[in-house]
């Protein structure tokens, strides 16, 4: 299986949790290639990715709790 699309199954299946949406929302093929770059494995192209999408989870959480 190619990693963007497992990377991208993965974000489908997680869709609700830790910015997996942004991923499946905004992120395109190209970006995740270059994102997960360095990986080999599925496991490996996955937490390239989350790594990412935590810090911007992380981001939106602290501002939606300034709003609300």
């Amino acid at each position: 299986m190619d990693l963007v699309t497992a990377v991208r199954d993965h974000a489908d299946a997680h869709y609700h949790e830790d910015g997996w949406d942004f991923l499946v929302e905004c992120w395109e093929d190209h970006y995740i290639l270059q994102m997960i770059e360095s990986a080999v494995t599925v496991e490996a192209a996955i937490d390239c990715c989350a790594r990412i999408l935590k810090v911007l989870d992380e981001q939106r959480t602290a501002v939606r709790s300034e709003i609300f």
